[in-house]
């Protein structure tokens, strides 16, 4: 019995106490370190090393605003970048950005992570002209920052943001499609609206006629 218990105790590799049923006895089993089961060794986190490649760059790292200073700027929470560090030279440091610097907005667009920026930096060209809003000092100011071209790291994180938003943009269009089709719908609400004023003018003629002429053609909505 007391060989069996002992087993188990080396299985477990922990201290156990065993009874001697026979003479009333409880003693303890300590079972040697080096005797205990050992677990496999986990696997090692396999380090996947961001790509690097050429592409537009603003030169700024940043990270998410601490919301104490979210509260006192007024921000809804979630939004607004802090500036970490300003490389030297670059699109950002010539635009006067400096560090501590809160990125409110990236051409009217609210910001909420690094890697968004990125994507939206990424999406332009040596040489654009871009707006910044940003808070510098406690006074908000709109900076034009004009994109460089260099090499730029590509985090799988980063690709996985510029997917989403590749194939939101192929569903939805860019927000110039939006821009473009308010337009369109407004210039064609406008004019259907004046073709009613028209038919509601020819009906009122029609009418007062007494009515001896064919009706007049409603507009198509469609047109």
């Amino acid at each position: 019995m007391r060989l069996a218990v002992f087993k188990l105790a080396l299985l477990l590799g922990c201290l156990l106490p065993v009874v001697d049923f026979e003479a009333g006895e409880v003693e303890r089993v300590l079972v040697p370190a080096d005797s205990q089961p050992r677990l496999p060794a986990a696997a090692e986190a396999v380090e996947v090393k961001p790509e690097v490649e050429v592409a537009a760059f603003l030169g700024v790292q940043t990270e998410h605003l601490p919301a104490s200073l979210a509260w006192h700027l007024e921000l809804s929470p979630g939004f607004g970048l802090m500036v970490e560090e300003v490389m030297e030279g670059s699109p950002a440091a010539e635009a006067g950005i400096r560090q501590y610097d809160v990125l409110l907005r990236y051409q009217e667009q609210q910001l909420v992570n690094m890697e968004q920026l990125q994507v939206l930096v990424r999406s332009g060209r040596k040489g654009d002209r871009v707006e910044l809003h940003v808070v510098s000092q406690g006074q908000e100011k709109e900076v034009t920052v004009t994109l460089d071209e260099g090499p730029v790291e590509v985090s799988p994180a980063l690709l996985a943001v510029e997917d989403l938003r590749n194939k939101a943009i192929a569903m939805l269009g860019t927000a110039e499609d939006w821009e473009r089709r308010q337009k369109d719908w407004k210039e064609r609400t406008d004019r259907l609206q004046d073709q009613l004023k028209v038919y509601q003018q020819q009906l009122e003629s029609w009418v007062k006629n007494g009515k001896k002429e064919p009706p007049p053609e409603a507009p198509e909505l469609s047109r």
